[in-house]
């Protein structure tokens, strides 16, 4: 299905109405093939503004900031979109993933962050007041880096997800 004829099924579908771009882009991940969020959020960008300019959709612009500009249905959109099955887009809450569960797991890495970081920085600290230990601390202290930059991977990784679906 066309990104045109997939967009006016979910403004018909959800029944939007004074809907953002990023209101239905959030409908639509998973639905439109995409690259990546951002090259989503472009399709969809380009998408609302040509059936703007078709006649499809009215625009209340925002008076300072585009990004919360809203859009309905015109009259001929409405018809054009009855017109139009429904029958093929799942639901997108469907392809949404358990964000409670990443949120947790974010938390979760977070902490394990913060000790790591606190245990190698303790390492550290002991090393300077304890210098005839600093032989032996420094292993200490690489793993706990090693540990506090995996976990900070991990929190990068979970965050740009959490992004794409924000």
């Amino acid at each position: 299905m066309s990104v045109r004829k997939t967009l006016l099924a979910l403004i018909h579908q959800h029944r939007l109405d004074n809907f953002t771009i990023s209101d239905l882009k959030s409908l639509c991940t998973g639905l439109i093939t995409a690259t990546s969020s951002k090259h989503l959020g472009i399709k969809v960008y380009k998408q609302v503004w040509v059936l703007s300019q078709e006649g499809v959709l009215t625009v209340s612009k925002h008076p300072t900031e585009p990004q919360k500009n809203t859009y309905s249905l015109s009259d001929n959109g409405q018809q054009l979109a009855e017109t139009m099955s429904t029958a093929a887009i799942p639901a997108a809450t469907n392809i949404k993933p358990d964000l409670v569960a990443l949120q947790r797991k974010l938390n979760d890495y977070s902490t394990a962050l913060a000790s790591a970081s606190a245990e190698a920085q303790e390492y550290q600290e002991l090393s300077r007041e304890f210098p005839e230990l600093k032989h032996s601390l420094q292993s200490k202290f690489m793993s706990a880096k090693e540990r506090a930059v995996l976990y900070q991977g991990r929190l990068s990784a979970i965050e740009s997800v959490l992004q794409d679906f924000n």
